[in-house]
């Protein structure tokens, strides 16, 4: 079904005449990191894909956070050009849709105000929605209606899956690119059992929401390789698939601040696991356009980390962090129904976290009880 969705969004985003074609043209984000950036063009996307429109990216995705094009790290979005297909004189409008029956919508082109013009342009989903203060129709949480009963038979949160549909096909890496990820994803021993990830968002983060200790994420880490492995899993040498596997548990750790959590974690579970990292060396600085963290090196030692925690067999996490969420919606790409292969510290999912509140409807009181119980 994957396949299905990706040969979709390729026919829709590669028209054979682009000059007939219905078009969104993008805004890209340019105040904001890479998961930032990767959530909008989602937003974009299933919105377009949703109303029948092949996605544009405005000044070809030149503007926005890092200091390379878009097509230099991925592959172009789609074989209409902006400057031949979208010129400065034309009449391009805001697109101002309600109406809303969610989680599934179909994918035939709706009627609402605007949609008769052939460009409109969506601008950026956080002030189209303070502005309108409605959702608007297809963008995420959404799946297509065309897969309804497959989705609900297989996956247990559609509109999860069909987002990471959307960002696997927004974020196809460009050969350059591939080789460069290639390299650093090869480091990883993935042959060699199960690994758990964590990442631990630190320097912008200290201003949005609340911190936590490296504990917080280890005690979880524990905990899964205590239940799905065993409280004293060692391997004994002649099991070991080859020589260059350790017995240790399997532990990868993504974070902006490498030489500190890195220390700790060495010093305190560095006898019980076998820990992987990225570049050490590598400089993320501490605001989300501090031009170390912005630079194409940066970049690729992310996607690389992102692709690292996506195939990792458990990840702790935050949702209140754009990448903790992009992993969680990579790894239904690869798994298939990865719900339960990931933890976070702070917030439930949601494409807006921080507006994904609950109603207590009855009295709780905590029952102590014993470990285990």
């Amino acid at each position: 079904m994957g396949e299905k969705i990706q040969s979709a969004l390729n026919r829709i985003q590669n028209p054979d005449n682009c000059s007939n074609s219905r078009i969104l043209v993008c805004k890209l984000e340019q105040n904001c990191g890479f998961g930032c950036v990767m959530h909008h063009v989602s937003y974009c996307l299933s919105i377009a894909s949703g109303a029948g429109r092949t996605l544009i990216f405005e000044d070809e995705g030149s503007k926005w956070a890092y200091n390379v094009q878009w097509n230099e790290i991925f592959e172009q979005i789609t074989n209409c050009s902006y400057l031949e297909n979208v010129s400065i004189g034309m009449d391009v409008k805001p697109i101002i849709l309600f109406f809303q029956v969610k989680p599934f919508l179909p994918i035939p082109i709706y009627s609402e105000p605007g949609q008769s013009d052939r460009i409109v342009f969506l601008d950026r989903r956080w002030d189209m929605c303070r502005v309108m203060k409605k959702e608007l129709p297809h963008a995420p949480e959404v799946a297509p209606t065309e897969i309804k009963d497959f989705l609900l038979e297989n996956h247990p949160n559609p509109p999860l899956w069909f987002l990471g549909q959307l960002i696997k096909y927004a974020g196809r890496e460009n050969e350059k690119t591939k080789n460069e990820t290639n390299q650093i994803y090869s480091r990883i021993p993935f042959e060699c059992g199960p690994i758990v990830g964590i990442h631990v968002r630190l320097t912008d983060k200290k201003a949005e929401t609340k911190l936590h200790n490296l504990e917080d994420y280890m005690e979880w880490v524990d905990f899964w390789y205590d239940v799905m492995v065993g409280p004293k899993q060692s391997l004994d040498n002649d099991h070991l698939i080859n020589s260059n596997c350790t017995n240790k548990r399997k532990l990868f750790i993504a974070t902006d601040e490498p030489n500190s959590v890195l220390e700790e974690a060495n010093r305190k579970w560095g006898n019980k696991y076998e820990i992987y990292h990225g570049k050490m060396d590598l400089q993320y600085g501490y605001r989300h356009d501090d031009p170390e963290r912005i630079s194409r090196e940066a970049l690729i030692e992310l996607l690389s980390e992102l692709r690292i925690l996506s195939n990792c067999q458990f990840v702790v996490c935050t949702f209140s962090s754009n990448v903790c969420r992009l992993t969680y919606e990579l790894m239904q790409t690869i798994k298939g129904d990865a719900t339960e292969n990931i933890h976070s510290l702070d917030y439930f999912y949601a494409e807006y976290w921080f507006e994904n509140e609950m109603e207590a409807v009855a009295e709780y009181k905590i029952i102590h009880a014993g470990f285990g119980s």
